[in-house]
């Protein structure tokens, strides 16, 4: 079971990352931000909090996910996964 939302994004696009961030603050930290692409090093530095990176694409490739943004929670046994359209 996942205790935290999983939210898969490319850092290298700036209005990701600034979604990102308003998402983990509306899920009140219960984010765990994954990144696609892009330097998770940076990210830790300004948030000041753990940044995990999915490696060749593993996670991203196993759940399905076809494009970024993706939150991904659970559901009873079952996962969700919310791909989202990026605000222009």
């Amino acid at each position: 079971s996942l205790s935290k939302h999983l939210l898969f994004f490319d850092a290298r696009d700036s209005r990701q990352v600034h979604q990102a961030r308003e998402l983990m603050a509306r899920y009140q930290g219960k984010v765990k931000p994954i990144l696609t692409a892009g330097s998770y090093l940076d990210l830790m530095k300004s948030w000041h909090i753990p940044v995990y990176y999915d490696q060749q694409g593993l996670l991203t490739r196993r759940l399905g996910i076809a494009q970024v943004p993706a939150l991904v929670s659970q559901e009873g046994k079952r996962l969700r996964i919310d791909e989202m359209e990026v605000p222009r």
